[in-house]
């Protein structure tokens, strides 16, 4: 698929992306117009101010994609490119988006599926700092996002100057839409830290602590 749009600083930027990452697809009515989020692997796609009946065709071809891509991933045969009308769709649908005046706007998000560089898991940070997450929950808020409250504690004799956690979030199908780094700072020996992570993603269903970094006070 490929993706042709201006960022922030008015650079005209060009993102192609291998039909195997496709994942993910969310579409919302607004009034007129339809707003809609492709997931990739990665990398997230927002289209907003979408004509429905480019939406649907759009969706219907994506659809078809991630189909294709979920079932070949579960046969566990090779998967065979496809070529043809369903290329010839995918990269008309998109230039005609772009070919807009003032139409259909473009927004990408990275969400990254890396932990913090040098961090630990969260296994080893329980047994190597004796760090323990416990009482963790996920509760979806009002605003339709998510929260995850739980507490961390020190108990080890050691003080820590910071520790940073790599939390992840993702939809009910297992693909990650959100990922934040938070941070607690002069954790002293025997101190609880109550925390409350929110995320801002009306897909998020799950969560997970996928790194932590620590550094202690000598």
């Amino acid at each position: 698929m490929l993706f042709v749009y201006y960022n922030q600083i008015s650079q005209l930027k060009v993102l192609e992306v291998p039909y195997e990452k496709l994942e993910y697809i969310h579409v919302k009515q607004l009034n007129h117009y339809v707003d809609m989020e492709i997931f990739f692997s990665g990398t997230k796609i927002e289209i907003t101010e979408l004509p429905p009946d480019d939406a649907d065709n759009i969706k219907d071809v994506v659809n078809s994609q991630i189909g294709f891509n979920h079932t070949s991933n579960k046969s566990g045969k090779p998967k065979t490119k496809r070529f043809g009308f369903l290329r010839f769709l995918l990269f008309i649908g998109i230039a005609v988006l772009t070919g807009y005046l003032a139409g259909p706007k473009f927004y990408v998000e990275e969400v990254y599926d890396e932990v913090i560089v040098n961090a630990v898991t969260k296994e080893e940070a329980e047994e190597k700092y004796q760090l323990v997450f416990t009482d963790m929950i996920l509760e979806k808020d009002d605003y339709g996002g998510a929260i995850v409250k739980g507490t961390l504690t020190n108990h080890s004799d050691l003080e820590y100057r910071y520790v940073s956690i790599d939390i992840q979030y993702y939809n009910e199908d297992g693909t990650i839409v959100e990922s934040k780094i938070e941070s607690v700072f002069d954790l002293k020996p025997g101190q609880a830290w109550g925390f409350e992570f929110t995320s801002y993603s009306e897909y998020t269903e799950k969560f997970d602590i996928v790194g932590v970094l620590v550094e202690e006070i000598k």
